[in-house]
């Protein structure tokens, strides 16, 4: 009984193995994952870069849980396998929803003014090349921008531009879907 039980285990973890860590789930418009039109269960890998125009949006969901639907701009999977999803953002709008994170699982999204680092919760990053807006409905952020380091909450949201100004703010419930409402 004991061998039926591991080798069921084995087998179990090495189909988990082979399972894509990231796949197209939602698809509008016309968008490009590494220079090709992408098609829905399209495998997202590590250095794919993702392109979308005004009217395209698309949805990536993770092995593990987590949701990200991007609107247009440009995107680079820098690192993404189970435990670990580094995401640049040089220009673009992309509304994040993690599930409960595994130990040593990190998720980092990384643009030209910030470093964010997300727990669980949902929240959306608006980042156009004078100005970075990120707000959070749920979970906590980890915003970090040269020597200053923040902490966004539920129903707060952060403006950075390229100048000096880093702010966060309360805002209402109105204002938050409202942010959560721009990618749906």
């Amino acid at each position: 009984m004991k061998i039926w039980t591991l080798l069921f285990f084995i087998n179990l973890t090495s189909i988990y193995a082979f399972l894509p860590v990231a796949k197209i789930t939602n698809i509008k418009g016309k968008p490009s994952l590494n220079k090709e039109v992408p098609v829905l269960g399209a495998e997202v890998s590590e250095g794919g870069l993702l392109s979308l125009k005004r009217g395209d949006q698309v949805t990536v969901e993770f092995q593990n849980g987590h949701q990200i639907k991007f609107g247009p701009g440009e995107y680079i999977v820098s690192v993404l396998n189970p435990k670990e999803l580094l995401l640049e953002v040089s220009i673009g709008t992309v509304k994040v929803e993690v599930k409960k994170l595994t130990p040593n699982e990190k998720i980092t999204i990384k643009s030209l003014m910030t470093t964010i680092q997300s727990s669980e919760g949902l929240w959306v990053l608006n980042n156009n090349r004078k100005q970075q807006r990120i707000t959070v409905k749920e979970g906590e952020l980890q915003i970090q921008r040269l020597k200053e380091a923040m902490i966004l909450t539920k129903n707060e949201e952060a403006v950075i531009d390229l100048k000096v100004k880093f702010e966060k703010k309360k805002i209402s419930e109105r204002i938050v879907s409202g942010a959560m409402n721009s990618l749906k």
